[in-house]
């Protein structure tokens, strides 16, 4: 019985264990499964990359066959237009020298004195005060007179103020250059004040008028015309003692005003002819 017992476990044992390794060696479907679907989705998304790059491709073919047969899209005319239109017509361009050779000439008068007007107040008794005060005074009348003229701009006209301006600082100009013959201290610093005074009422309505013009002339371009004025007389300031110590070198008190008056005389007779009449700006 025992050497039974003992032949028919081995083959119970043989048995189970055939059972567990095959039980062992069969897949499991769920994992079958995951497999599937990640290699769908591989394959879906790789289709994907290559419907877009075809779409890509065509739409780049697409286009390079309308460039060369000329189907493009044109530009619109207002932008050819705005392409070539100049920054400044011919009549502005003259009017753009014209003003700037006066704002040049204006600052120029406004600073050629400086170097030698003190020593010659000196000698005719007066003080640093006094003539201190006739360099002040101009600016001071300027930005007195500056908004009456731009009050009645529209009635009185834009040309008639700006010739009248130019004319007036060109005549006054001239004239401080005979101050050096008038006699006495008192009449002297007086008359100072009074020819540097009625200077500055022609330079403030000079002042006035030429923006009014720039506005209306240059619509499009105010800004970038008001700078380049505004640069000419800069100019004008800082070469002024410079023009105005070397005349004087050459022909005393009086050459220096009596040139830049006569060019700036002759500037107001150009403007007379070439600018247009401005009169219904406001």
């Amino acid at each position: 019985m025992k050497l039974e017992e003992e032949n028919e476990r081995p083959c119970c044992t043989s048995s189970n264990s055939a059972s567990i390794d095959f039980t062992n060696s069969e897949s499991d479907p769920a994992e079958g499964q995951v497999e599937i679907m990640d290699s769908t989705r591989i394959r879906s998304s790789g289709n994907s990359l290559e419907v877009h790059h075809q779409d890509r491709r065509r739409s780049y073919e697409t286009e390079k066959h309308l460039q060369m047969n000329g189907n493009h899209k044109q530009p619109a005319p207002e932008e050819k237009e705005l392409s070539r239109k100049p920054l400044y017509t011919k009549s502005q361009w003259v009017t753009l020298f014209t003003l700037g050779l006066i704002n040049f000439c204006e600052g120029v008068i406004i600073s050629l004195q400086a170097p030698f007007y003190p020593a010659e107040a000196e000698k005719k008794g007066a003080t640093a005060t006094e003539y201190g005060l006739v360099f002040g005074v101009f600016e001071l009348v300027v930005f007195l007179v500056s908004p009456i003229f731009g009050k009645y701009m529209t009635k009185i006209g834009t040309k008639f103020i700006l010739n009248a301006g130019i004319f007036i600082t060109s005549t006054c100009c001239i004239l401080f250059g005979f101050l050096d013959k008038v006699p006495g201290r008192d009449a002297f610093v007086g008359l100072s004040f009074a020819v540097r005074i009625i200077q500055a009422v022609g330079e403030a309505g000079y002042m006035t008028a030429s923006f009014t013009i720039i506005a209306s002339a240059f619509p499009d371009n105010v800004a970038t015309t008001f700078a380049a004025l505004e640069t000419c007389f800069g100019l004008g300031i800082i070469a002024g003692p410079t023009l105005g110590g070397a005349l004087y070198q050459l022909g005393g008190f009086t050459l220096p005003f009596a040139t830049l008056g006569s060019l700036l005389f002759v500037a107001a007779c150009v403007t007379f002819f070439i600018l247009p009449d401005r009169k219904s700006v406001v």
